[in-house]
């Protein structure tokens, strides 16, 4: 069974949106912020993989099967 958690469509969800001064304004903005700041740490180290096993570069995309 697989889980996805969105973020919330109506609230603040780019980290650009936080630059400067602005933090999170209730709960909403404060998930959403959580949610692309992890978003941005995977997307990074799967970079890092990718960088020590050429092999994940060139992976071949399979469609998930229910």
């Amino acid at each position: 069974m697989f889980y996805f958690l969105s973020p919330y469509q109506e609230e603040c969800y780019h980290l650009c949106d936080y630059r400067g001064q602005q933090t999170p304004q209730g709960p909403k903005e404060l998930f959403n912020y959580m949610h692309y700041s992890l978003h941005n740490v995977i997307e990074r180290y799967f970079e890092i993989l990718k960088a020590c096993f050429l092999i994940l570069k060139s992976m071949l995309s399979y469609a998930l099967k229910k």
